[in-house]
């Protein structure tokens, strides 16, 4: 449901996106089979310990702050939905996914990979339906399908967040979250948009992340023979495909819209510190309030929105997932614990500067999957 974000719902004046609907659906599912497992006392002590001893608790906080703040605002309206939108965020996408994708055992938490194979099957299918929809786009204008074309913005985010992991599948020896075949053409797909697009941070990212998956290798100590084949094998193909459609741009006579589709992206995906800093002077450090800014970037939108309050508590989550993933980043078996300390720190580093709206599903995901990988020890399930 992610690649159709045009799908919408007019809820209070706004709309929403009706992906909620999977990911509601998702957390009855969840809520109904914790309580027919442990009974409705264990699985609300379950959902505390789920939500207050883990990085949730903060984002928790900021919710709250941002409830209690909001509604007195120039919009009261449109910030009352963001709010709503945030708590569905936090339930239903956010803490659901520790229960869909692990299981709690005497020897801890641990993965279940088929459900994480079910995720990445998705998640490379729906990046791979938008990465297509952007070359026709480009290629054949009017082939494309309209209603994804708005989808631009939030897709190299979205690519750039799972390209780690995309990465670590496709050069890996043993068992796969999805085919090589699905991940190698997802990661040559998205170079190869990228490229094109000119996507200057998202083209840093792509270089930042297989540079670190590649040194993860090496740290590791895995064979490198075989890898660096893939990876060369990988790297040719996406950089032949660029070349050729630049070539083919070229003599078509379709530079010109490729140059408007690239100046359309870029002023979309434009985010403004100094706005966000004027916006917490006037309000004494207090912010605007959501719904009401239309700045992009998450940390410039949410310092303008949600003060120094919601800033600090905002990124209190983020450190937090970052050093659970740090404290397991020893064990031989949870290297996807480093892949999302790669994915994460590329994500705060550069992706999150050109974020359209920092408050998305597609952002929501992988919140979810980092802060599952940082709080699990093991990847199978104990015999």
């Amino acid at each position: 449901m992610l690649a159709f974000g045009f799908l919408s719902l007019p809820v209070l004046e706004k709309r929403a996106s009706a992906s909620y609907i999977c990911f509601v659906l998702a957390a009855f599912c969840s809520a109904w089979a914790e309580k027919r497992e442990f009974g409705a006392r264990v699985a609300l002590y379950r959902l505390h310990d789920a939500t207050i001893y883990s990085p949730w608790r903060y984002l928790l906080l900021y919710f709250l702050w941002i409830s209690i703040f909001s509604p007195f605002t120039s919009s009261p309206v449109a910030s009352v939905v963001y709010a709503a939108n945030g708590w569905l965020s936090l339930i239903t996408i956010g803490i659901t996914a520790q229960f869909v994708f692990s299981e709690r055992t005497i020897h801890g938490i641990v993965l279940l990979p088929a459900r994480l194979g079910m995720a990445f099957w998705c998640y490379c299918l729906t990046v791979s339906l938008l990465l297509a929809n952007s070359l026709a786009h480009v290629l054949l204008p009017g082939t494309a399908l309209p209603m994804l074309v708005n989808e631009q913005a939030n897709l190299f985010l979205y690519f750039t967040a799972g390209l780690p992991f995309l990465l670590w599948d496709f050069l890996k020896d043993g068992r796969r979250l999805v085919p090589r075949w699905l991940s190698g053409l997802t990661v040559a797909m998205g170079c190869v948009v990228t490229v094109l697009l000119q996507q200057r941070l998202f083209s840093a990212a792509i270089l930042a992340s297989v540079g670190a998956v590649l040194a993860l290798f090496v740290l590791k100590r895995i064979r490198l023979r075989r890898m660096l084949l893939l990876a060369g094998f990988l790297s040719g193909w996406a950089i032949a495909a660029a070349l050729g459609l630049l070539l083919w741009l070229e003599h078509s006579g379709l530079r010109n819209a490729l140059e408007l589709n690239r100046l359309e992206l870029a002023e979309r995906m434009r985010g403004n510190f100094t706005v966000a800093v004027d916006s917490l002077w006037l309000t004494h450090g207090l912010g605007r309030g959501l719904g009401v800014t239309n700045l992009h970037g998450v940390w410039t939108r949410v310092l303008a929105e949600a003060g120094v309050v919601g800033f600090l508590l905002y990124l209190a989550f983020f450190l937090s997932v970052l050093r659970d993933l740090y404290r397991v980043r020893r064990s031989a078996r949870v290297v996807v614990s480093n892949v999302s300390f790669i994915s994460m720190a590329v994500f705060l580093v550069l992706a999150s500067q050109s974020v359209e709206n920092p408050y998305g599903a597609q952002l929501w995901v992988w919140y979810s999957l980092w802060a599952l990988f940082g709080s699990t020890a093991r990847k199978k399930v104990a015999a």
